[in-house]
């Protein structure tokens, strides 16, 4: 469970996901790749992971497998720290897809992912069309999921969660040079939303004790994300991309995201750097400090993820080709405000991203 908030943390201002070329089937190909996050809350959490597609004739097959371990001082990593630690493990094994028929094609998968305390499936089936002469490419994707949270302390206490969503992808060739994406990005959630593990502090006025209740917030969850992004060749070498997302739900959470990137090729070496920044505000239930009460408020949470936040980050990236073979390094930094949480206000994270790709 932790590595899922640890996961909605760090990605809390996921990248544009562009749409995929489907004139052409990709190439045959297995990579490798090891992540590693470390941070100055003493978390750090290694993500090997292992993908492979092979083509035949219309027919892609895609097979994922990824394995997070996470160290940390604290039983809930996302509220302060604590003499504890924690070692947990997390598998994800995914399969999927693609049927291409002239200028159109049909994806699904699925994935599943399980911790000692979390099990989530996802399934997700969508269509890619290229129109306009191949000017424009559309895709929609529909994806369903189900999660399942236990607590190990409680054996009692078991949450489940479902969630859907719907996503439309436009990218049009501008120019020559240019390629714009526009994404519309719906999802809804019921169930299960928080931690078993976090508590929330509450003082009862007529007497000097502090009790600790488990958190809870809304069954419900209604968001939608909005984004755009602009990718452009410069001269013969020089490669940029702007975009920008704004994200809004019924908790009342609305959040923003900017991100610059720039690359240039060195014969068969690509270098390039990578800046984001996000904002938002809190979800109408947040607050810091829960006021003294007889009874816990029926909305409560100690996640500073759904309190004012601002993230940024920056990223070196550098691809080199060795035949026909792909090496591809990425170091960054990433710098987190809470700010409305005066214990933890804020976190310095360190990422560093090694890929191998090689053709089948």
């Amino acid at each position: 469970m932790r590595l899922q908030l640890i996961l909605a943390c760090v990605l809390a201002a996921p990248a544009v996901a562009p749409a995929v070329a489907v004139a052409e089937p990709p190439p045959d190909e297995v990579s490798a790749t090891m992540r590693v996050y470390a941070d100055d809350d003493h978390l750090t959490v290694l993500s090997p992971a292992a993908h492979a597609q092979v083509s035949t004739g219309r027919f892609t097959g895609e097979v994922d497998a990824a394995l997070d371990a996470v160290s940390a001082a604290s039983v809930d990593v996302m509220t302060s720290a604590s003499p504890r630690a924690v070692h947990e493990r997390r598998l994800e094994v995914g399969l999927g897809g693609t049927l291409r028929r002239a200028a159109l094609a049909i994806r699904g998968g699925a994935q599943v992912s399980h911790e000692h305390d979390y099990d989530a499936v996802r399934l997700g089936l969508g269509a890619i069309a290229e129109l306009a002469d191949r000017n424009t490419t559309l895709e929609v994707r529909a994806r369903l999921g189900r999660d399942r949270a236990t607590d190990v302390t409680d054996p009692s206490f078991a949450g489940d969660r479902t969630t859907a969503g719907a996503v439309a992808v436009l990218t049009q060739l501008v120019d020559a040079r240019t390629v714009a994406d526009v994404t519309v990005d719906g999802s809804w959630a019921d169930g299960w939303q928080g931690s078993p593990y976090r508590r929330v502090r509450i003082a009862d006025p007529t007497m000097p004790v502090v009790t600790l209740w488990r958190e809870a917030t809304p069954a419900r969850r209604l968001a939608l994300a909005a984004a755009v992004r602009v990718r452009r060749a410069i001269a013969t070498s020089w490669f940029a991309a702007a975009s920008a997302r704004g994200y809004v739900d019924d908790w009342a959470v609305h959040s923003g995201t900017a991100t610059l990137e720039l690359r240039r090729r060195f014969g068969a070496t690509l270098l390039g750097a990578e800046v984001r920044g996000y904002l938002q505000d809190g979800a109408s239930f947040w607050v810091r400090r829960q006021p003294d009460a007889l009874a816990p408020p029926r909305y409560r949470t100690a996640d500073r993820t759904l309190g004012p936040m601002a993230t940024a980050g920056a990223e070196l990236i550098g691809e080199r080709a060795l035949g026909a073979d792909r090496v591809t390094l990425a170091v960054g930094a990433l710098r987190l405000w809470f700010l409305d949480d005066a214990a933890q206000s804020r976190r310095l994270a360190a990422t560093v991203t090694l890929t191998f790709a090689a053709p089948l």
